[in-house]
């Protein structure tokens, strides 16, 4: 039986043999996890709660536990959440917060679904910053974290990992942050940055809200839904939105096709993929805010990485779409194929690569001549820039 606290950092084996000594791995995000705390009791960091962008803060009181251990006092904290709702219906957001309904579960979160009411339209322009395009009626995605008082704070990083990155991100293959919802009371965790401590602002329950997709990329294969067509815009799609991530300095750290979701297109017969779930991400601007500098040589050995998983989501599109088109060897998948065994042995860049490529839908003999505007999924950016402080 382990006595490491809930969500610690296990030793990693340094390569020794027998009793000797275990080191810590030395990649980024362990390095952050290694030097993250909580700040003391009591503290009080500069700055008002609500001073960040794109986040709605929502006042429930204090966080009220038993003492002692805290087994068992999640629905505690889940009953307040579900009182915590009646504001958020008054705000715009009605969120289907039922365990027999979820979306989808993961070690860190939980997501529920969630429908914009007439109130939406009256967020700030601030707390709505990303909220432009939401209208009372529409669906979203709402990825729910809890945290008990004696949590690890590294559990805590995770959150604030992925919604900063996807904060920062804008790209239509990669799914889109509409708000970040807090509840109750703020709580500090903080880690070390030349020579000072940087405040890292979380709370116990939060809410990102997002875009609502179908469902994953593997259930979406699993229900024999991609044919060749598909697969080819898919491959376009998910390479687009990993090399964007690179341009941005982000690596995605767990690219599988159970972290690709499908969403409906502009017809009732397109589809999109788009990057989900950035918990385990890696960010060079963000990580060096956090006193984790990323040297050119680290960053290629996990870019490289993430190339590799890139390639084995490209290689199940190449096999999976033939196998399941209704008119045998109509689109011709070979350049998937060609681009999957490039990207296994080259150190260019993913930019580099990408270029002598370009997914066209290439009828074989016999085969349907349809074309794809690649164009049309296209769209402005963002700008990248958060200027949002803590």
């Amino acid at each position: 039986m382990s006595d490491r606290r809930p969500g610690q950092i296990p030793d990693e084996p340094s390569g020794a043999i027998g009793g000797q000594s275990r080191t810590p791995s030395k990649s980024p995000i362990y390095r952050l996890r290694l030097g993250v705390e909580n700040a003391p009791l009591g503290y009080e960091p500069e700055g008002a709660v609500g001073n960040t962008s794109g986040e709605l803060n929502v006042s429930s009181g204090e966080e009220i536990l038993a003492q002692g251990p805290y087994m068992g006092q999640e629905p505690v904290l889940r009953a307040k959440t579900i009182r915590d709702l009646q504001k958020l219906r008054k705000k715009g957001f009605e969120i289907d917060f039922d365990d027999t309904k979820h979306l989808g579960k993961g070690v860190y979160g939980t997501v529920y679904k969630g429908v914009y009411n007439d109130k939406i339209s009256e967020l700030s322009d601030k707390e709505g910053r990303r909220m432009d395009k939401a209208k009372s009626g529409q669906t979203f995605a709402a990825k729910y974290v809890q945290f008990l008082p004696n949590i690890s704070p590294d559990m805590r990083l995770y959150h604030e990992i992925e919604k900063r990155i996807m904060k920062c991100l804008s790209h239509p293959n990669i799914v889109s942050i509409k708000i970040a919802i807090n509840l109750g009371t703020r709580k500090v965790i903080r880690t070390p940055c030349g020579g000072q401590m940087v405040d890292i602002n979380t709370f116990d329950r939060m809410f990102l809200a997002m875009e609502c997709g179908i469902c994953t990329l593997r259930d979406f294969g699993d229900d024999k839904r991609i044919d060749d067509r598909l697969a080819i815009e898919f491959a376009k799609q998910v390479a687009a939105g990993m090399n964007y991530m690179h341009e941005k300095g982000v690596i995605h750290g767990d690219a599988h096709k159970n972290n690709i979701m499908v969403f409906s297109g502009q017809s009732a017969d397109q589809f999109v993929a788009k990057w989900i779930d950035f918990g385990r991400s890696v960010s060079r601007v963000h990580f060096g805010r956090w006193g984790i500098k990323i040297g050119d040589k680290e960053w290629e050995k996990i870019r490289q990485m993430d190339v590799k998983k890139l390639v084995e989501t490209l290689k199940y599109l190449a096999d999976i779409g033939p196998q399941n088109s209704r008119i045998p060897n109509t689109f011709d998948v070979q350049e998937i194929e060609s681009l999957a065994d490039e990207l296994n042995t080259s150190t260019a860049p993913l930019v580099d690569v990408l270029q002598n490529y370009h997914f066209d839908l290439i009828p074989l003999p016999g085969g349907h001549p349809d074309v794809i505007d690649w164009d049309a999924s296209d769209s402005d950016e963002e700008d990248s820039s958060d200027s949002d402080s803590d």
